[in-house]
């Protein structure tokens, strides 16, 4: 029965290949692959991926094209090649096609085997294969797919045998299983494990994408599987004896998923940085639903454009892109059991700056190895500040709330009652306050009264113009608050210079006791009444009720009262009492 399913999906490929092809890239083709193809995305994949190398590859991989339909693969099933027996076609990698086989012994089991295409005995390509077995061979990872046996066929064709590996997609399977971001995230951290274990090996990927990276389902737990070596850089060429070149104008790889330095084709610059951009993808494919630039976008593309897209274009942030396909939102977070805004509440922060690290067009700025994007993947599953961004204080804050709940719910509540008793506390001492200011007012009315008092001038001609100055005032102390009262003659000129230099040097002495202030401005205040300067009367009057306004509030009794003062004094000289 599956047998029966992979013909008829290769017959597939086949016929909608062959009609696209004659098809001038463009809408009228993207149209048609869509009805064509529906919703089966390993079909598109594998259709586009036909189109592009027979568009883009010139005369290098014509027959790579060719094979999969000059050649009919299927027929090989049935072939016996040493203990093994071909019992159906799984599928086409970059330069070999895979089968089901049957080991006959020593023991029985279902087992894949890649072999080397007909007519694609290049030296290139055979390095390619070669390569691709050798870099299996180095491999023991429960999450990449062994190499069990390899040799050769009876034609001379290269082939090795390894792990079955009937898997889904893994972002077709996250989606049909309507895994949340969270299970999403647990799977991604297994890619990430099988990665840096090649990379550990001197094996750079270079075709990461969600077609070879397919999740099997072993003891009712999903695993994942990295398949398809296939365009792998071995980072020590010691495996082959010549290292393999690029051709110049064709790409290896698929575009979407490819880090501006493998788009530029400059291979021999290419680190496992280019596998971190990959990750990144999936990533971001993984988590939003959507691929940081449309498949369809980059088809309809010329490599010109393609590779200025990749390399300059910078994506939105995966929680943006959610927030403008308002009309497909609402089915992706349904395939992560979630609701739209919630979604993006979940990927802002801490996804968003992950997944757009390990993408950064500056490789310098990527993670530097896949250990530290997974490391990043672990610490936002467990609520810890992640390296992607350089977050303030707030953020690690609510991270921390995040991870103690309960410590910080239980230290939020004594803040709270710790809060209330710092406000009661504060209410009373306002009333205090206020009571004590009522205090000072009555001890200035007293004071005031008893203005003729020396003990009280001398105080505050010291205050006011110095102990030494005092001394000169003194005399004249009953004529300046006195009313011309007793006290040494001077002229008239010489008693309002000594009232106003007083009353310059109130403001600067008493700026810190509003209430002496006041008291001080009334008094002058009666001095220049008692001489018939009424505007310097009104000017020093007018300065007492600000001080009192400061020290009671302009609504104050006191206030009022100074008020009351003012227009008694101004229009008959009249030393008021304040009450």
């Amino acid at each position: 029965m599956e047998q029966n399913d992979s013909d008829s999906s290769m017959k597939q490929v086949r016929e909608i290949f062959t009609k696209a092809r004659e098809m001038p890239a463009g809408p009228d083709r993207d149209a048609y692959l869509d009805k064509a193809c529906g919703e089966n995305i390993a079909i598109r994949e594998e259709v586009e991926d036909l189109l592009r190398v027979a568009e883009k590859s010139g005369d290098f991989l014509k027959d790579d094209v060719a094979g999969h339909f000059v050649q009919e693969p299927h027929d090989m099933i049935g072939t016996e090649i040493g203990p093994y027996q071909i019992t159906g076609l799984l599928g086409h990698g970059g330069f070999g096609d895979v089968y089901r086989v049957e080991q006959m012994e020593p023991i029985h089991r279902e087992l894949a085997m890649k072999i080397l295409k007909l007519g694609m005995n290049s030296e290139e390509v055979m390095k390619r294969f070669l390569m691709e077995r050798e870099a299996l061979a180095m491999m023991n990872h429960p999450h990449i797919a062994r190499i069990l046996d390899a040799g050769t066929t009876a034609d001379g064709r290269p082939y090795f045998v390894m792990d079955l590996v009937l898997g889904t997609p893994i972002t077709t399977y996250c989606d049909k299983h309507k895994l949340s971001l969270e299970k999403r995230l647990q799977l991604f951290r297994k890619v990430c494990s099988a990665v840096q274990h090649a990379h550990q090996k001197g094996v750079i990927h270079r075709d990461l994408k969600p077609s070879n990276i397919v999740v099997v389902d072993e003891d009712k737990e999903a695993s994942v599987k990295v398949i398809d070596f296939g365009i792998a850089k071995v980072i020590n060429e010691g495996v082959l004896d010549q290292p393999i070149a690029t051709q110049a104008g064709f790409f290896i790889g698929t575009p979407v998923y490819m880090s501006p330095e493998q788009i530029s084709m400059s291979s021999d610059s290419l680190d496992t940085r280019a596998d971190i951009y990959s990750l990144g993808v999936l990533l971001y494919e993984l988590i939003a639903g959507v691929k940081p630039f449309e498949s369809d976008t980059l088809q309809r593309a010329a490599l010109a454009e393609i590779q200025r897209i990749i390399c300059e274009v910078y994506p939105e942030k995966p929680s943006v892109r959610i927030r403008k396909i308002k009309d497909k939102a609402t089915e992706l977070a349904k395939h992560r059991s979630i609701d739209t805004l919630t979604l993006v509440r979940t990927i802002r922060g801490d996804l968003d700056w992950i997944v757009m690290k390990a993408i950064d067009k500056d490789r310098s700025r990527r993670y530097q190895g896949v250990g530290e994007l997974a490391t990043d993947i672990e610490r936002h599953l467990q609520h810890q500040p992640v390296h992607a961004a350089a977050p303030g204080a707030i953020y690690r804050l609510k991270k921390f709330i995040r991870r103690h709940r309960l410590g910080t719910a239980m230290v939020a509540m004594l803040l709270l009652v710790i809060l209330v008793g710092l406000v009661t506390s504060m209410i009373g001492f306002a009333q205090a306050k206020k009571e004590r200011d009522r205090a000072l007012v009555a001890e200035f009315i007293s004071q005031a009264e008893n203005a003729k008092s020396l003990t009280f001038r001398e105080h505050l001609l010291t205050l006011l113009v110095g102990e030494q100055e005092s001394r000169d005032y003194l005399v004249n102390l009953n004529q300046i608050f006195g009313g011309m009262e007793g006290g040494k003659d001077i002229s008239g000129k010489e008693l309002v210079e000594q009232l106003n230099s007083i009353s310059a040097r109130i403001d600067k002495v008493l700026i810190n006791d509003p209430l002496l202030m006041a008291k001080t401005y009334g008094l002058l205040g009666d001095s220049y009444i008692s001489m018939g300067l009424k505007a310097e009367a009104w000017e020093n009057y007018d300065k007492m009720t600000q001080a009192l306004a400061q020290l009671n509030g302009s609504k104050s009794i006191a206030y009022a009262d100074g008020l009351v003062r003012y227009a008694q004094s101004v229009n008959h000289g009249y030393y008021g009492q304040l009450t």
